[in-house]
């Protein structure tokens, strides 16, 4: 079974107060243009994944409720592939609220859905200081702060520059934002890797 390799920022998730289930979902490495599995190229996404299961083994229902997120390093240029750390949260969060909402859809539905939330994300991710953006309180390491929050239906999407060396980018449903602690992550090992 992979773990995760050695990184050298902090990496984000629910506080201990969430009681559901910790999935380790992925880890992305700088691709350096030499090899595209460079085991030596540093790590740059973190993505944490809490779930609410259903009270039952069918593997077909998606989870109650489910919250994604995905921590974007601040890397130092390397070699002219500098990342624009806010940027790709504000892509993981879009990218999670299209997944998330495909999950209800079935055959042309999930493809007319999927069309509009990229095109969507598209505008979204381009312009961070557009209207398209509302404002949410998140608490973040035991303090209130401000983040870039998007909703469609009831799938929510916020994006935060967390500190010095990362950005959050985070989806989820069935609980809500206010409803949530997010925190450092000492213990990744708490997370089961389902890959």
């Amino acid at each position: 079974m992979p773990c995760l390799p050695a990184i050298d920022f902090p990496i984000y998730g629910l506080s201990r107060k969430f009681l559901g289930r910790r999935t380790l979902g992925l880890w992305d490495r700088i691709q350096t243009g030499h090899e595209v599995d460079d085991e030596t190229a540093p790590v740059w996404r973190v993505t944490l994944i809490h779930t609410i299961e259903p009270g039952h083994d069918d593997l077909r229902l998606p989870p109650l409720a489910m919250i994604k997120v995905s921590t974007i390093a601040k890397l130092p240029d390397n070699g002219g592939l500098a990342l624009a750390p806010v940027e790709e949260a504000a892509s993981a969060a879009l990218f999670g609220v299209a997944e998330m909402g495909s999950f209800r859809r079935f055959g042309k539905e999930r493809f007319t859905y999927l069309r509009q939330c990229q095109a969507e994300a598209s505008r979204l991710q381009s312009d961070l200081t557009s209207r398209l953006w509302d404002e949410v309180t998140v608490c973040l390491n035991g303090q209130q702060s401000l983040a870039l929050y998007h909703c469609v239906e009831d799938i929510w999407a916020f994006v935060i520059d967390a500190d010095d060396r990362g950005a959050l980018g985070v989806s989820g449903y069935g609980i809500e934002v206010s409803d949530c602690e997010f925190v450092q992550v000492d213990d990744v090992e708490a997370y089961q890797v389902i890959f």
